[in-house]
Order: structure tokens, then C-alpha cells, then sequence
């Protein structure tokens, strides 16, 4: 080992002693983990926002806290009766009207764009990146806010419940064609006030969700979330006055809650999550231009969902995360890169980090 493997070893293991765990349990919002985002558009704002498709690689750097871990295994949702929206072709788009929420809306598909015009007057949208998985937005109006989703053909229902079985409805959504010739459906779910659940669809796990979106979250809040292979987390809100990740499914059973998440101060990234008996879930918050590469000669770790700001207030507006999955037993090499790929932080910017049961080690 020469003189600069040994002071960056120092340096991470300095970082991981330092940081104190705090007391806890905890906009852009990342949907399933295949790759799908949820963002969100402000109650009578107009535009549409790109939606990012990606499974970014992975995740980096260094200030670890404790973590605890509570089990809730996901079960499928009772049969659902989805109903069809009546709709008309316009050229190559397929409109329905309807009235929620005390609003008229118009909701309109083609290919990869799904637009609403709430009372005549354009309310949102998206476009996705990139077709044959799902991705959606919220739309937030008075009393309430729409859910719009984009899904693939055999997607046969979309529901929030305000549990992960699917036992408990808020709103199920109703679906149209996207565009003619058909190209996936397109859905619409009308949640009434305000409140916060879980989005079900066939074949994923649930999606934790809050509406209406809000520039000061309030306890409960879901800020972020998505899903992946292995699991579906959520950053939530909470009246510690601080974000928490939740691990909210794993296929392991390695669900619960981190400890409050640290926002960047301008030094070094910071490690949480939530480490279980077969898998470490782990977040990592730094710079803004932060996104996370991931090198696993294992082949066991596909890559990390690299996310946008962790809340939208004070220092976590400019804090930026990334989420990843480690088995217990592996041993990955993470670096912090920019939007070019370049490294950032300079040596600071990469280490080793290997999952143990309830547990990781930052290794040189």
C-alpha cells in the first residue's frame, strides 16, 4: 500500500467514525426501478417536463450512520376493476374528457407525450425518454391532484391505496390507448385533497407517493421515490425536520428506515441507508452536479438510480442522491462523477464499500 491509498483509507474511516447517528426514523419523485420517474407540476402551472428513463451507475462516498431495519412484505392487490376512458382519435393522438375534482379536464396521448388541460387551460405533462416501460406525473389542481401515467399494453390496473397491499383504495385509474396506432395506455388517477399511499401496478412493487407537491414538505411527505430490482424506497419527510430514506419492499425482506439523511456542506458526500441481514440499501447525498458510477467485478450490482435534489428547501435544495443496492458479502467500488463523466472531488471521489449483515465497510 503506498503513502496515497494509505492516507485515502485514513480519510474514509475518519469520515465513517465522525458522523453521529441521529435519533430518527425520515421533486422530483423516481418511479419503478426498472427506470421510472415521477415528477411533479405545480397546481395550474403549464408545460411539460422531460422525464430522465435511466438506471444510472452507481454510488459513492462517505460519512456512514446507522440504520434499522422493521420487515413488511409486499402482497398483490385484490382484482382490480379497471374501467376504459371513452376517447376519439385526433390524427395520431387519442383524447378523453371527464370532470374530477370539481374540474373539466382533457387528457391527450401520443407515443411518448401525455398533456392535461384542466378548465382550458393547459396543466402539465410529460414527455418520456424512451418507450416499453412506465413512467408518470402529478398534476396538482384545487382539491386534489391527477396522477397521469404512461404504461405498457399488458398493464391491466394503476391504483393508490393508502397501504402496500392494495386493500385499502384512495382511486383507481382509468386508462385510453396511447396514440393510434396503439402504443401502451395511458392513465389517469383523480386523488382527492391531499393525503399519501402507495401506487400499485401489476408486475411492480408498490410506489410510495404524497400529493399534493409542496415547496416546504410537511412531515409525512414523500419527497422521492422509485424502484429497482431489488427493492422500492422512498425519501420521506419527517417532523424531525429532516429526510429519512425508507426502504418500503425488498425482495430480501430487508425493509425499514434510515436515520436522518445529511445534506451537502460543501465537503464530502455522506453514506445512509438501511443495512439488513442479506442486503445494504444505501443512499448517498452530496453536490448538486453529483451523479454515481459503480464498478462490481461480482456483476451482482447492476448500477444506481442517480436522483435529483432531496427536497426542495434549504440546504437539501442544492444536495443531490443516489441510491444503491449491495448483497451482503460484495464489495463495490463507487465513484462520484459530473454530468460529463469527470471525476469530482478529485481522489476524494472514489472508495470501496462492501456490505456485512446489518452492516457496511468502507475498505481501502
Amino acid at each position: 500500500m503506498n503513502d496515497l491509498d494509505r492516507d485515502l483509507r485514513e480519510l474514509f474511516h475518519d469520515k465513517a467514525r465522525s458522523v453521529d447517528a441521529a435519533s430518527v426514523a425520515p421533486q422530483d419523485v423516481l418511479r419503478r426501478g426498472r427506470r421510472r420517474q415521477i415528477t411533479t407540476v405545480a397546481g395550474g402551472g403549464i408545460g411539460a417536463l422531460l422525464i430522465l428513463s435511466f438506471v444510472a451507475v452507481a454510488i459513492g462516498m462517505f460519512r456512514n450512520h446507522a440504520a434499522n431495519m422493521p420487515a413488511n412484505n409486499f402482497v398483490s392487490p385484490r382484482p382490480l376493476e379497471a374501467s376504459t376512458l371513452m376517447y376519439r382519435v385526433d390524427g395520431a393522438a387519442t383524447v378523453a374528457t371527464g370532470s374530477d375534482l370539481g374540474h373539466t379536464w382533457e387528457f391527450r396521448a401520443q407515443a411518448t407525450t401525455l398533456d392535461l388541460r384542466v378548465d382550458g387551460s393547459d396543466a402539465g405533462g410529460f414527455t418520456a425518454a424512451g418507450s416499453g416501460d412506465g413512467a408518470c406525473t402529478r398534476v396538482d389542481v384545487s382539491g386534489g391532484t391527477f396522477l397521469l401515467c404512461e404504461e405498457r399494453t399488458d398493464v391491466s390496473f394503476v391504483r393508490v391505496s393508502t397501504d402496500t397491499s392494495g386493500e385499502q383504495p384512495v382511486a383507481d385509474g382509468r386508462w385510453m390507448p396511447v396514440g393510434d396506432p396503439s402504443d401502451g395506455r395511458a392513465w389517469i388517477v383523480a386523488l382527492p385533497g391531499e393525503g399519501a399511499g402507495y401506487q400499485i401496478a401489476p408486475g411492480d412493487y408498490p410506489l410510495a407517493i404524497s400529493w399534493p407537491s409542496r415547496k416546504t414538505p410537511q412531515p409525512g411527505d414523500v419527497t422521492s421515490a422509485g424502484t429497482s430490482d431489488p427493492i422500492s424506497w422512498a425519501i420521506r419527510w419527517t417532523d424531525h425536520a429532516c429526510p429519512v430514506m425508507e426502504v418500503v419492499f425488498s425482495a430480501e425482506g430487508d425493509t425499514g428506515t434510515s436515520t436522518c439523511l445529511i445534506p451537502w456542506d460543501g465537503s464530502d458526500p455522506a453514506i445512509g441507508g438501511v443495512y439488513g441481514p442479506h442486503e445494504a440499501s444505501i443512499i448517498v447525498t452530496g453536490p448538486g452536479n453529483m451523479f454515481c458510477d459503480v464498478d462490481d467485478p461480482s456483476g451482482l450490482v447492476s448500477g444506481a438510480v442517480s436522483g435529483g435534489k432531496v427536497a426542495p428547501l434549504g440546504g437539501w435544495a442544492d444536495t443531490r442522491f443516489c441510491v444503491l443496492t449491495i448483497p451482503v458479502g460484495d464489495r463495490v467500488t463507487v465513484r462520484l462523477v459530473d454530468t460529463n463523466g469527470h471525476r469530482i472531488l478529485g481522489s476524494h471521489g472514489a472508495v470501496a464499500i462492501e456490505a456485512v449483515p446489518g452492516s457496511i465497510n468502507i475498505v481501502g
